[in-house]
């Protein structure tokens, strides 16, 4: 029988590293805006999952790794990825309480938050011209397959919710109008 509190960490971190390495793998400039937050999705789910074992700790150790390998701002996903996992921890008994499409939602909420923190560390320290389209991550199926990759997990049927959010889209394409005329100008 085992009763040690280590047991499935393993599990756990297989995931984050999975995530990491989904987050990192160079896609083609067409495919780049459908590829989900691979992290922010992982770190939600194990806070869901198991909120006593992952936490803001994780969240923020885990956004660390994510600024290593993605070259951003030391701690600027860090904090991000703190707050959701606090904001996931503040709310999981309720969540895990909610229909299918509620949780997409939520989730929804949750992972735009994260990007709109990210932007707003972007903005604050300036534009960066290397990285000019690091925010086409868009939040528009993520929530369904958190959603239904926790059903799945818990044994509930397979269920499909699917979340259209155009105004993610949309906020990109002007920050990336925004962009081009600066460079143009000179800023």
């Amino acid at each position: 029988m085992i009763t040690g509190r280590n047991h499935g960490s393993g599990v756990i971190i297989a995931t984050f590293l999975a995530a990491l390495v989904l987050t990192v793998v160079p896609l083609p400039d067409w495919l780049r805006p459908v590829r989900p937050d691979w992290v922010g999705l992982v770190l939600i789910y194990w806070c869901l999952a198991l909120p006593d074992r992952v936490g803001v700790v994780t969240g923020w150790f885990t956004g660390l790794l994510v600024d290593l390998l993605t070259g951003t701002l030391l701690g600027q996903h860090a904090m991000a990825l703190a707050v959701i996992a606090w904001l996931t921890l503040r709310l999981h008994q309720r969540i895990r309480l909610f229909p299918v499409w509620q949780q997409a939602l939520i989730i929804l909420v949750l992972l735009v938050l994260h990007q709109l923190l990210a932007l707003w560390v972007d903005r604050f320290i300036g534009p960066n011209p290397d990285d000019a389209g690091g925010r086409e991550i868009p939040a528009t199926a993520q929530p369904s397959l958190q959603a239904a990759q926790f059903d799945n997990a818990v044994g509930a049927a397979p269920r499909v919710a699917v979340v259209l959010h155009d105004a993610s889209v949309d906020v990109l394409d002007r920050e990336r109008e925004l962009i081009d005329h600066q460079a143009a100008v000179g800023h």
